[in-house]
């Protein structure tokens, strides 16, 4: 287990979501690089419909969203959130930032894993977990998203990130993301849409 988040409306729809590991090739990536580059293993992000909100135990119904190969054990999948202080008029309300480390890409010899704006890896993602729109089907592609309709990654939010592990929202609406450097820096950053934060050019 990796992070979850429950939904805002949770108290209504019983969903819940959740960040895992499964093996190396266990299954179909949604995201995935050269096949000559290897895979150490997958994160995949599963959306859970609750069966009892009030049990003690959280059983229900699980549904994949996103599933994504990485090169190491390392620098995964982090936090994922829900924007706590959006309101339901609000562009970010119910919306899914998921911080997506380099999967160790760098340090095994693959920068442009990471560097490409078309890849996954090294980013802060945004999507809609209820709608449908994306690649897969499975969840939904905000269209303020800076890269829609544009060269690059329909999901990414901002790119240039080698450990992005924690998320938050301050309350006159600032989003800060924790980033784990390689040797000499580790880095607040105030979260900006389409801002690349440098890596793997440089740390800090």
């Amino acid at each position: 287990l990796g992070s979850f988040a429950f939904h805002p409306d949770f108290a209504k729809n019983n969903l819940v979501y959740t960040t895992h590991t499964e093996p190396g090739n266990a299954a179909k990536a949604d995201f995935a690089y050269a096949e000559n580059i290897p895979v150490k293993l997958q994160w995949v992000v599963i959306e859970w419909t609750v069966n009892d909100p009030r049990a003690r135990e959280l059983t229900g119904t699980p549904r994949e969203l996103m599933r994504v190969n990485v090169v190491n054990v390392i620098h995964g999948m982090q936090e994922i959130a829900f924007n706590p202080y959006a309101k339901p008029a609000d562009e970010d309300y119910g919306l899914l930032y998921i911080c997506m480390g380099d999967g160790g890409a760098v340090e095994k010899g693959y920068p442009e894993i990471a560097r490409d704006k078309n890849h996954i890896w090294g980013k802060v993602l945004r999507i809609d977990p209820r709608g449908n729109n994306s690649r897969n089907g499975q969840y939904g592609i905000p269209p303020s998203n800076p890269y829609v309709n544009k060269e690059g990654l329909d999901e990414v939010y901002a790119s240039g990130f080698r450990n992005p592990n924690r998320i938050s929202w301050t309350k006159d609406g600032e989003v800060i993301v924790s980033n784990i450097g390689q040797r000499q820096v580790e880095s607040l950053y105030l979260l900006k849409a389409v801002k690349d934060y440098c890596w793997p050019e440089r740390e800090g």
